[in-house]
């Protein structure tokens, strides 16, 4: 399955992501990559799921400081390009 697919993205966060109120904010960031993409001329789909990705880990990263580093270990781990992590 490509890493870069939504519904596969979508299927990492239901193994991560642990409350609603934190799904609620990917999906409301991803929507709004999706317009910023469009009005860019961007690829929407990748733009989306960045927005997807970009919080996924804040309920299981042990401090707010290790947060970036933590979830891209994590995303790395999954076969997420190098593109998405950072």
């Amino acid at each position: 399955m490509d890493v870069m697919d939504r519904e596969h993205t979508l299927e990492f966060l239901s193994q991560h992501v642990k409350t609603d109120m934190l799904m609620k904010h990917l999906l409301s960031v991803e929507a709004s990559m999706i317009g910023y993409a469009h009005k860019f001329g961007e690829p929407e789909e990748q733009w989306g799921i960045a927005g997807l990705l970009h919080d996924f880990d804040w309920e299981i990263c042990p401090t707010p400081e290790d947060h970036p580093n933590f979830g891209a270990q994590i995303l790395r781990d999954h076969g997420y390009p190098e593109e998405m992590v950072r």
